[in-house]
């Protein structure tokens, strides 16, 4: 992600799937640790019910890092996606592809009356744009933070103070290549039953 003023206001990484595998891999409420969101994931609504209209669920990310003040904030998750189910997903909400981006608002925008805000007004603008490949979901208020989370130039990874709290995390949860952590197989996550 880039070094800006906004990424260095604020970072926050999470394995996000190491929350779920505390919680007896279950996405429900009642586990020990089921109503906690993972750092990282930045989203102001049920996940689980967000994934029923978005075709993405944070919590089975392997890794999660939001950065930004809430203003210029953006989140790349990380792990396996299914991009073409997202698409389908976004488009029924009303996105178009916009540089590779699914739109659903202007940058900046809120709106409670569109159909995702209807369903979550307490979401109010972090899923204006998603970017979906099969290993990353990159979701941003603005343009400007999809750019931000797919920069290669000067990068957070570049601070010193943000390299030696990454090298604190251990191999390989560096900044720079967070694709490479994969949450374990061995125990698929149970979702909640209808």
């Amino acid at each position: 992600m880039a070094a800006t003023p906004a990424t260095r206001s604020h970072a926050e990484f999470g394995m996000a799937f190491h929350n779920l595998r505390a919680n007896g891999y279950t996405l429900r409420d009642d586990g020990p640790y089921g109503p906690l969101v993972p750092f990282g994931i930045s989203l102001n609504a049920s996940t689980y019910e967000l994934s029923k209209v978005t075709g993405f669920q944070p919590e089975l990310s392997a890794t999660a890092l939001t950065a930004g003040d809430p203003a210029h904030q953006a989140t790349r998750l990380t792990g396996t996606f299914d991009a073409a189910r997202i698409g389908t997903k976004l488009r029924r909400l009303g996105a178009r592809l916009d540089h590779g981006s699914w739109r659903l608002r202007p940058d900046g925008e809120a709106d409670i009356t569109d159909p995702l805000g209807r369903r979550f007004p307490a979401l109010t603008n972090q899923l204006n744009l998603v970017r979906a490949t099969r290993e990353e979901v990159v979701y941003a208020p603005l343009a400007a933070g999809i750019a931000t989370m797919r920069a290669t130039s000067r990068t957070l990874a570049d601070e010193p103070a943000v390299r030696a709290v990454a090298a604190c995390l251990d191999a390989p949860w560096s900044p720079r290549s967070p694709t490479t952590a994969s949450p374990p197989t061995a125990a698929p996550p149970r979702t909640r039953s209808a």
